[in-house]
């Protein structure tokens, strides 16, 4: 499996799916997958509808990289 050139992010919310955003690029190996998830608490994320993150509710971000044949 090869890289594709394009990664995608997850969001989450109190372990809620929130929705993914794909974009170009490939990430490190120290950006991606479930242990080196980031935390949004301060702003918001625009997908079917608008998420708002808070200091009390943040909002969970999982990046991956696309792979391919």
């Amino acid at each position: 499996m090869k890289n594709t050139g394009t990664h995608f992010t997850e969001y989450y919310q109190r372990g809620k799916y929130l929705g993914s955003i794909n974009s170009y690029g490939e990430l490190t190996n120290e950006q991606i997958g479930y242990v080196n998830r980031q935390y949004m608490k301060d702003g918001y994320v625009r997908l079917k509808r608008k998420h708002v993150a808070t200091e009390l509710d943040p909002i969970m971000m999982v990046r991956y990289n696309m792979q391919g044949r």
